[in-house]
């Protein structure tokens, strides 16, 4: 794989870097190349075009929701990896606070585990939830009568 950022490559200046690391000890997981403020004028250049082009209420909620589905699948096949992404990018030790008598704190670890059962399932469940909303929602309201409103504006 060519890094752009090669001086041989390119003469452009790189973006500064962030570095994913393991929290417990420190070690490097990988470096992210950080976005410009050019680089999120872009991305929401081109988010505006698909929307207004080929996305947005040009997509029947159907397909919306299909592709939904598609996405969560995805990450239904590749849990454990993305499982195993989060626990160590989380670290091993996370303070949570309980409220027992006086607040007292303990560290916990997130193991893959929980990674897996809450995180990334739980992620996938909500995804699942969305696709089953894209086809029923329809940015339409049922009209009711001034009487109607009323009592919703007193007691709603």
């Amino acid at each position: 794989m060519v890094n752009p950022c090669e001086p041989l490559v390119s003469k452009l200046p790189c973006p500064p870097t962030h570095l994913a690391l393991i929290t417990a000890n420190g070690k490097i997981i990988t470096s992210i190349s950080e976005g410009t403020p050019k680089d999120v004028d872009l991305a929401v250049d081109a988010a505006q075009k698909a929307y207004d082009t080929v996305w947005g209420l040009n997509v029947p909620g159907s397909l919306r929701s299909k592709l939904l589905h598609k996405l969560a699948d995805t990450m239904e096949k590749y849990k454990e990896e993305l499982a195993a992404l989060e626990a160590l990018d989380n670290g091993d030790t996370q303070r949570v606070c309980f409220v027992i008598e006086a607040a007292k704190s303990f560290d916990l670890g997130k193991t893959f585990d929980v990674a897996l059962s809450l995180d990334v399932e739980g992620s996938i469940a909500v995804i699942r939830y969305y696709a089953g909303w894209a086809d029923k929602l329809t940015g339409k309201t049922i009209e009711v009568g001034r009487d109607m409103i009323f009592l919703l504006g007193l007691h709603g």
